[in-house]
C-alpha cells in the first residue's frame, strides 16, 4: 500500500510538471520573439548589386540635400529632392519631392542596382508585405532582436544594413506603424538614415538620426544584410528553416521562440500523458488486489 501511495504521488508530480512544461512555453510565445539568426544570401546578391556602388552612392549624398530634407509623405512616394523630375512612385507627381521610408530605401537601391547593371525590377517598393515576402523567398541573411539595445550590443550590424522595425511584432502584416531605414553607424552607434514624420522639427523628412520605432514598446527589430560583408557575421549556428512560398500573402515568420516552445509543449504533453497512464495502471492493480 505504501509503495502504491508513493507511486501515485510521483505520478501526480509528473502530471503537474507536464502541465507546467506546456503552459510556460505558451506564455513565451505571447511574450515576443527571442533573437534568431537566418544565414543565407544578401540583398546585393539577389539584385546583382555591387557593394561598392551601394555604399559609395550613399556616402556621396550623406552631406548634401539630394535625399536629406526631402519631405515625408505617406504612401508610395519615391521622389527625393535630387531626382523629382519623374514620378517614381504611384502616388508621386513630376517635379514634386516626396518620400516615405520605403520609398527612400527603394530609390537608393534602384540607383545603385542600375549602376551595377542589376535587376531593378526585383526591388520591393510599396508598403504591403513585399519586403517580407522578398527576404523570406530568397533566404536573405538577417537577424531578429527584441530591443534596440540588444541589437546595438550584438555586434551584428554593419553600415548599410536595413533595419526594419515591426510594430506589435507583426512582421508578416501590413501596418502604418512599421518603419525601415538604413543603418549608418559603426556597428554599435545609434544612427539610422531614414525618411520619417516624427523626428524633431528641424529634422522632419529624410534625415540621419537615432533609431526610433513608431512605438518604443512591443517592437520587433530585424536587421537585413544588403551587402556581401559575410565575414562581419558572427559565428553562430544558423536556423534550419524551409522558406514559405512567396505567393502566400502572410506566410508564418521563422521564430526561434516558436520552435523551442513547440518542443517544450510536446514534451509537456507527453509527460502528462505518460503520468496519466501510470496512474490508471496503479488504480487497476489496486482494484485487482482488493478483489483477491
Amino acid at each position: 500500500m505504501t509503495q502504491s501511495r508513493t507511486a501515485i504521488r510521483l505520478s501526480a508530480l509528473a502530471v503537474t510538471l507536464g502541465l507546467l512544461l506546456t503552459v510556460v512555453p505558451l506564455h513565451m510565445l505571447k511574450a515576443g520573439a527571442v533573437p534568431a539568426e537566418i544565414r543565407g544570401v544578401t540583398v546585393a546578391k539577389v539584385l546583382g548589386l555591387q557593394d561598392e556602388k551601394y555604399l559609395s552612392w550613399l556616402e556621396s549624398h550623406a552631406r548634401d540635400s539630394y535625399y536629406i530634407g526631402t519631405p515625408y509623405i505617406s504612401g508610395d512616394h519615391r521622389n527625393p529632392n535630387g531626382d523629382c523630375q519623374d514620378a517614381h512612385g504611384s502616388a508621386d507627381s513630376v517635379g514634386v519631392a516626396a518620400m516615405n521610408d520605403l520609398g527612400f530605401v527603394w530609390h537608393v537601391l534602384a540607383q545603385a542596382t542600375k549602376a551595377s547593371g542589376g535587376k531593378v525590377s526585383e526591388i520591393p517598393y510599396d508598403g504591403g508585405t513585399r519586403w517580407y515576402t522578398f527576404y523570406m523567398a530568397n533566404t536573405i541573411s538577417r537577424k531578429y532582436f527584441a530591443s534596440k539595445d540588444e541589437m546595438l550590443g550584438s555586434g551584428y550590424l554593419t553600415k548599410g544594413d536595413l533595419i526594419f522595425m515591426f510594430d506589435n511584432n507583426a512582421e508578416s502584416e501590413q501596418s502604418s506603424r512599421h518603419r525601415v531605414g538604413i543603418y549608418w553607424g559603426d556597428g554599435h552607434s545609434d544612427e539610422l538614415w531614414c525618411s520619417t514624420n516624427d523626428y524633431a522639427a528641424a529634422q522632419q523628412g529624410n534625415a540621419i538620426g537615432a533609431i526610433r520605432p513608431v512605438r518604443e514598446d512591443n517592437t520587433l527589430y530585424v536587421a537585413v544584410k544588403i551587402t556581401t560583408s559575410e565575414n562581419a557575421l558572427p559565428t553562430t549556428q544558423p536556423l534550419t528553416i524551409t522558406p514559405r512560398s512567396a505567393g502566400r500573402r502572410n506566410p508564418k515568420p521563422p521564430r526561434q521562440t516558436e520552435n523551442t516552445a513547440g518542443a517544450w509543449i510536446t514534451l509537456g504533453l507527453l509527460t502528462a500523458a505518460t503520468a496519466g497512464v501510470i496512474v490508471l495502471d496503479i488504480r487497476k492493480r489496486k482494484r485487482r488486489s482488493w478483489k483477491h
